[in-house]
C-alpha cells in the first residue's frame, strides 16, 4: 500500500539563486555545498526565461500513462516544491511546479530544465536518520521512484 520511513528534520537552508543559470545546476551546487543528502524543498519560487516540463497523458491503455514534454521560451513566474534524494552519491532533485504565462494562463508539470531569468528563492529542509534514494520500480512502469530506509 505504501513505503515509508521515519526521520528527523535537520538544518533549513534558504538561498537566492542567480539569474542566467540552470535551475538544477544551481540547486545541485547548493546541496553539495551544504552537504544535504536527503530533504525536501517546500518553497521554490521565481522566474524562468526558458522552461521544459513533462506532463502526462494516457497512452494506448488507460493504465499506462505517457510523458509529454512541453517547452516554453518566454518569461514565466513559478512556484514549486520537491524532494531531494541521492543517486550514485549525487543529489537527485524531483520538482513539480506551476508557472504562469502572460494573461495568467497556468501550466503545471515535472520540471526538466529551466533558465533562471530574474531570481529564484528556495528553502531546503534537510532530513536526517533516513536514507532517500531513487531506484527503478518494476511494479510502476520501471520508473526511478523513491526508495526509503
Amino acid at each position: 500500500m505504501y513505503i515509508s520511513a521515519e526521520g528527523k528534520q535537520g538544518r533549513t537552508i534558504i538561498a537566492r539563486l542567480r539569474p542566467g543559470h540552470d535551475i538544477f545546476q544551481s540547486l545541485n551546487q547548493l546541496l553539495v555545498k551544504h552537504g544535504i543528502q536527503a530533504g525536501y524543498i517546500p518553497v521554490l519560487q521565481g522566474g524562468f526565461k526558458n522552461l521544459k516540463l513533462v506532463s502526462m497523458t494516457f497512452g494506448e491503455r488507460e493504465d499506462c500513462p505517457q510523458d509529454v514534454e512541453l517547452e516554453y521560451r518566454q518569461p514565466l513566474e513559478y512556484f514549486g516544491m520537491g524532494i531531494v534524494a541521492q543517486v550514485q552519491g549525487k543529489p537527485s532533485i524531483h520538482i513539480h511546479l506551476t508557472a504562469a504565462q502572460a494573461g495568467n494562463k497556468s501550466i503545471t508539470g515535472h520540471l526538466v530544465s529551466g533558465e533562471i531569468v530574474l531570481l529564484t528563492e528556495v528553502v531546503v529542509v534537510e532530513l536526517l536518520d533516513v536514507t532517500v534514494t531513487r531506484k527503478a520500480d518494476p511494479e510502476v512502469f520501471d520508473l526511478p521512484l523513491l526508495h526509503i530506509q
